[in-house]
């Protein structure tokens, strides 16, 4: 491979879940390759966590050299939430275009190798990029300015890649990969919009008409069309045939999860580079990290002390994702409290006011069992002796925190990949997830494992006490040692196997621009 000195544009999300690890891919890309410079673009609105996140790489100063860190404004909230509502409405692409707006100014001076701050200390690249990697959701929607900027400029139109911080099996399914029948469906349904049908009408004639028919790719556990997400996924499917790109996925190996190789080969069209996680160490372990200075370490050191191993629940559902309805809440909280350990719990940013309210009188019941916070150093958490089990909305970037710590997982899961990642992590035997909370248009149906939603308290009831009441049994040991095969098989993955050798390949994007 061509070792030509080459400089890659990469444009990160401004959402932290995407953002971090758009930022950690861009570091180790720089320390693994030497003829490699990177402009990474941000949103100022993650300057703090993005400057606290390359702190962690510690780059030596010739690799600090090839790094130029641009941190864009972004003027206004977004227009829109991609995430509201079930309809499939073009809140996906008013979304994408408004963080495209933002950050083409700052892509324009790249490619022109102008500089962007008032002083010439931002550390000008002195070739021009001919590689640009973007966040699936943006790609698609700054392909067209891209080629206007480069030929403005006199340069050939960049190599492109698309980031997907997001589960592989999540994109396959949305790629039609393996004879997934999701893009089919979505078609249907965007189809009767069309003609018509209200959104309710529109999931009727298709999503719920196909409750039979099941996604079953890469590692997935048979998955009905039905659990799947709907927000603006017609738009999110397009995208991938819209824009010819190699797709990069940060997601373990498959024989690293399964501990089996793949029985045939998908037709999944891209590449994997593994877990985007920096810890500040070469490998993680667990064990205890007191931290006098941060109140969650010290609780769980305190919990050690007193209860031994094993004696922490932690939540954490993210900052968009909370039980569907407040008395789900209740029950959840109720059931955490019944289990008799001690609990850390993060609020998350999007929690109702009613819900909120729920959190504080089950905080005051549980006295010095209970520890609320709106932040927790995560990975810390997870390699603390005192952590039982995480549960989680199952995000990409939590759930990979737990695979590289050797956590189990309890899901709940949320949108978007959540309900893929459930499905593979449970069928790989390192997670349980919460079905009786299933609500809308799942009541009276069947999970592909077989749990039929009720919709009824007593059937949630039921199962939280099944899951919390239980974290010390055979079953749930059986879930902690398959969570450290696992935990062993990633790292290794990661150190020296498939994911690595994929970062090694990616630092040669720009031989195809030649």
């Amino acid at each position: 491979m061509s070792t030509t000195k080459a400089h890659y544009l990469v444009l990160t999300f401004p959402a932290w879940g995407h953002c971090r690890p758009e930022t950690v891919f861009s570091l180790r890309l720089i320390q693994l390759h030497p003829h490699l410079s990177i402009t990474l673009l941000i949103s100022e609105w993650y300057r703090d966590l993005a400057t606290a996140e390359i702190a962690q790489a510690h780059l030596t100063p010739e690799e600090a050299s090839r790094l130029r860190v641009v941190f864009h404004p972004l003027g206004r909230l977004p227009p829109c939430d991609p995430n509201g509502g079930k309809g499939d409405s073009e809140n996906f692409r008013i979304f994408a275009d408004w963080v495209v707006d933002y950050a083409a100014k700052s892509i324009e001076q790249t490619v022109n190798g102008d500089a962007i701050y008032a002083k010439e200390e931002d550390g000008l690249i002195p070739i021009p990029p001919t590689v640009f990697l973007g966040d699936a959701i943006a790609l698609w929607r700054i392909q067209p300015r891209l080629e206007a900027i480069f030929n403005q400029a006199g340069l050939k139109p960049p190599v492109l890649a698309r980031l997907n911080p997001l589960s592989e099996a999540y994109i396959a399914a949305y790629s039609a990969a393996d004879g997934s029948p999701l893009p089919t469906v979505l078609e249907a349904y965007q189809q009767a919009r069309t003609a018509g049908s209200t959104d309710d009408e529109a999931f009727q004639k298709t999503f719920v008409a196909s409750e039979d028919k099941y996604i079953e790719v890469l590692g997935l556990s048979p998955m009905s069309v039905i659990q799947s997400h709907m927000t603006s996924l017609t738009s999110f499917a397009k995208q991938f045939n819209t824009v010819e790109a190699l797709s990069i996925t940060f997601w373990p190996s498959y024989e690293s999860i399964h501990g089996v190789p793949m029985k045939h080969q998908t037709k999944f069209k891209g590449v994997r580079a593994g877990p985007q996680l920096f810890d500040g160490n070469p490998t993680v372990t667990n064990g205890t990290s007191s931290a006098a200075s941060d109140p969650t370490l010290a609780f769980m050191d305190t919990a050690l002390a007193r209860h031994g191993p094993r004696s922490v629940i932690y939540v954490c559902f993210g900052t968009l994702f909370w039980p569907p309805t407040e008395a789900q809440t209740a029950l959840f909280l109720d059931a955490l409290e019944e289990s008799g350990l001690s609990v850390v719990l993060v609020k998350g940013h999007k929690a109702s006011s009613k819900i909120a309210g729920n959190i504080q009188t089950w905080y005051q019941k549980m006295g010095s069992r209970a520890h609320v916070t709106d932040w927790v150093p995560q990975l810390r958490v997870l390699q603390h002796e005192a952590i039982n089990v995480f549960v989680s909305h199952g995000g990409s970037g939590s759930t990979m925190e737990a695979m590289i710590t050797g956590v189990p997982m309890v899901l709940l899961p949320g949108a978007w990949d959540q309900p893929f990642i459930a499905s593979e992590l449970c069928k790989a035997g390192i997670a349980l997830d919460i079905a009786q909370f299933g609500h809308g248009h799942n009541i009276g149906k069947k999970t592909a494992r077989g749990v039929l939603v009720t919709g009824r308290e007593k059937d949630m009831k039921a199962e939280l006490r099944e899951i919390f009441g239980n974290l010390s049994s055979d079953k749930f040991d059986k879930l902690r040692q398959t969570a450290r095969e696992i935990q062993q098989r990633v790292l290794r993955d990661l150190e020296s196997g498939e994911s690595f050798q994929m970062m090694q390949k990616l630092g040669h994007l720009a031989d195809q621009a030649s």
